[in-house]
């Protein structure tokens, strides 16, 4: 019997693609490689409509902010994913959509889950957020936590946050 590695197989499979640009009409590709573009998602910042040719995110779409510490990245998503959230449960409960909406937000940081819950939770219900964090419980309703289960988080300490003690007391 002769026996072949799975990575090697893999390798093997992966051929290089010779694609002859002229083969299929511009708007096939933008369907294969896209999707359907009316499901491009709203963003709040007028800079990332007039940045991207579809005035928002596409679906699948990977999106970095990066910034220094305390500059405000993880309050400009959170508003960008509360808008996108609640256009789309909005649009889901009116029977415009066929399912829920879900997205992944890999935090690099100081944040703890809390603090994402609370900031969350003072954007979707533009209830002040020193009040929330006195009161989450008050705020943080079944409506709330109903579009925050559309959101998963991962949260990981960055290496920024791992270093930058250890530079300053050099």
């Amino acid at each position: 019997t002769r026996v072949r590695s799975s990575a090697a197989s893999d390798v093997y499979k992966r051929q290089v693609e010779i694609y002859p640009l002229g083969s299929k009409p511009a708007q096939e590709l933008i369907e294969d490689e896209l999707g359907d573009l009316s499901r491009v998602f709203p963003t709040n910042f007028r800079i990332v409509a007039e940045a991207t040719p579809y005035k928002g995110y596409l679906p699948g779409q990977v999106v970095m902010f990066c910034s220094i510490p305390g500059q405000g990245k993880s309050a400009a998503m959170l508003q960008e994913i509360a808008l996108i959230l609640t256009d789309n449960y909005t649009k889901f409960h009116n029977g415009d959509t066929d399912k829920k909406l879900k997205v992944l937000w890999l935090a690099l940081g100081d944040l703890m889950k809390f603090d994402f819950v609370t900031r969350f939770t003072s954007v979707v219900t533009r209830e002040n957020y020193f009040n929330v964090v006195a009161n989450p419980d008050k705020y943080f309703t079944e409506p709330v936590r109903d579009l925050a289960n559309q959101l998963h988080l991962v949260t990981t300490v960055s290496y920024t946050h791992l270093t930058l003690p250890t530079i300053l007391r050099v």
